[in-house]
């Protein structure tokens, strides 16, 4: 008995219903026939027949398959993506058709694209002779590794970005009274696996190490600067230089925002609300990958000059310019809910400063099946002085994602792990060098899911 869930066997079966059955059937001995015949005739005579099918049923997706087949043997091969790609369109969960596009792809050069179709082939029919052949493809021909778009970020899965930009609004409302603030981190890194941008939520399964520089700005102008009230605009950016192949993939992340917050003080404990939105979108060498709006709500709570903690909701809408071949499976557009924690605690100790511990949960609910989720991530820090101006930063983190909507097997659900230390010299108040490792990995049953990346470099910072 076959352990496929049921959702997934009704895909099958779907390929296998009567008409499609039929064409099946005309496929594979019109395909013998094609292949054991010399004649011209006879190969004209199955071209004009499937030729009268499409002019009577244009939506006969396998009369199309068989029909971009017999183009591509005659050598013309743009007829013959036509007419694949409009198979392909008619029925996207066609195992064959996903397969011999993703050949004729190859064989005219795009091997990226192919690499896609082979890769749905996989996800579509694992156990299939198609996945065999389609799996062997990607094994075998390094220029099809999948290649997404590059980023970079140091980017973390178990702290959430607002935990770090809550705390540098901290540090900034303890700055001598100014009403800006100019942040910019630069740097060089060798990244173990590009494939992540700001806005993504995945790695790349394949490994595509290149080495890569940056600089980041992070600005932010206080138009409201009282002792209750504080409000303004806010910017922040990524902008990055790849080696070799990946130089068509360089990034340019661009961050406005707004920020409103109030300081409340009563009975020595000291609450900060605050209301926050960013709008980020990325583009790879002046193409645009997607966009991405963010609300987040928090409230940061000083208990003593020792203790702190933080609660925030944030919510935020993603939408990529490409949701894949079958948007229902492989699209990531869509919401996301986060609701977290986190408390630190300082230490007047002569090697532990603080230590900072918190988690959150959220809910991806997306468009595309694969990508849906609810997770949950727990993360700690502990920040180490070694001596005079010299930091030693260690984080850890762990989390779990449960993709309720996944139809295959082995399940996609992953374990996360994340760990990363920075050792960092403060060459001023105002500008401090780092060397930084960062270790990344998601660990699922599912091998066409698992990735894993590992950074390390120096990073610069200077403060204005």
């Amino acid at each position: 008995m076959s352990c496929r869930p049921a959702s997934s066997r009704r895909r099958l079966l779907r390929l296998c219903a009567p008409g499609v059955l039929c064409g099946c059937l005309m496929l594979l001995s019109a395909e013998g026939f094609a292949q054991t015949s010399n004649g011209a005739t006879k190969q004209a005579g199955i071209k004009a027949h499937l030729l009268e099918r499409v002019r009577e049923n244009p939506n006969d997706a396998t009369a199309w398959r068989l029909l971009g087949k017999l183009h591509a043997k005659a050598g013309d091969q743009t007829t013959a993506l036509e007419a694949l790609q409009r198979s392909v369109s008619l029925d996207p969960l066609s195992v064959a058709a996903q397969h011999d596009l993703g050949q004729l792809l190859l064989a005219t050069g795009d091997g990226k694209t192919a690499a896609i179709h082979f890769q749905q082939v996989i996800e579509l029919a694992p156990e299939s002779q198609y996945a065999i052949q389609a799996q062997a493809q990607l094994t075998t021909r390094p220029e099809l590794a999948e290649i997404e778009q590059v980023g970079f970020e140091v980017k973390r899965f178990d702290q959430p970005e607002v935990v770090d930009a809550i705390k540098k609004q901290r540090e900034r409302a303890d700055a001598p009274d100014r009403p800006f603030s100019l942040s910019i981190e630069s740097g060089v890194f060798y990244n173990s696996n590009v494939a992540l941008a700001p806005i993504s939520r995945e790695l790349s399964p394949e490994t595509s190490a290149s080495m890569q520089a940056f600089i980041a700005p992070d600005f932010e102008y206080r138009v409201v600067d009282g002792d209750a009230w504080r409000a303004g605009p806010t910017f922040k950016g990524y902008f990055n230089l790849n080696e070799g192949n990946f130089r068509e993939f360089n990034l340019q992340n661009y961050q406005p925002g707004l920020f409103m917050e109030r300081v409340l003080d009563s009975h020595n404990v000291v609450i900060v609300p605050r209301l926050a939105y960013k709008f980020s979108h990325d583009e790879f060498d002046g193409s645009t990958l997607g966009n991405r709006h963010a609300v987040t709500t928090s409230a940061t709570t000083l208990w003593n000059e020792q203790h702190y903690s933080v609660i925030y909701w944030a919510i935020d809408n993603t939408n990529f310019i490409d949701d894949g071949i079958l948007p229902s499976v492989t699209s990531q557009d869509g919401w996301t809910n986060s609701v977290g924690f986190s408390h630190t605690r300082e230490f007047p100790l002569r090697h532990l400063q603080a230590v900072t511990a918190g988690g959150n949960v959220e809910r991806a609910n997306l468009e595309g099946s694969d990508f849906s989720y609810n997770g949950v991530n727990l993360f700690t820090e502990v920040e180490l002085p070694l001596c005079e101006r010299l930091m030693l930063l260690l984080q850890a983190g762990w989390g779990y994602r449960d993709y309720f909507d996944f139809e295959f097997t082995p399940s996609r659900n992953e374990h996360i792990w994340t760990t990363r230390a920075e050792l960092r010299r403060q060459l001023s108040d105002d500008c401090a060098v780092s060397a930084v490792f960062n270790f990344d990995r998601f660990d699922s049953e599912n091998p066409l899911f698992e990735a894993e990346r590992s950074l390390s470099g120096l990073l610069f910072r200077y403060d204005f």
